[in-house]
């Protein structure tokens, strides 16, 4: 028997104006607290050139890195459940100290688009 979940995914469009993504690489970030999908989502992104991925089981602590790093970080993916300090949170904190940072939400709980709101 094949397991399987269905993942759905909800992006804002955005434009993609030169200078907004860098191919030079930065740090990412991975602020998950059930730790094998934190591995799958760092493994796929490790093997980027350039990339230097960061794993979080806490929020906090990815707040405080992210903060002493701003500069470099180019993505934080973060779970939208977390103790402590949810992800739509923590994705508000992100945006007010490097609003340049791409930021994305994922949950295990199905959410309805336009549900979950930053700006």
């Amino acid at each position: 028997m094949i397991k399987y979940e269905l993942i759905k995914i909800y992006m804002r469009a955005a434009s993609l104006e030169s200078g907004q993504i860098s191919p030079n690489g930065g740090m990412v970030g991975i602020v998950e607290d059930d730790s094998d999908i934190s591995m799958i989502f760092a493994d796929a992104l490790r093997g980027i050139d350039g990339i230097s991925v960061f794993t979080f089981n806490n929020s906090l602590e990815a707040l405080k890195h992210f903060t002493n790093n701003k500069e470099e970080y180019i993505l934080v993916i973060c779970d939208l459940m977390m103790p402590r300090l949810n992800g739509l949170d923590l994705v508000k904190k992100i945006k007010k100290l490097s609003p340049k940072t791409r930021t994305m939400i994922i949950s295990g709980y199905e959410i309805e688009p336009g549900e979950l709101q930053i700006d």
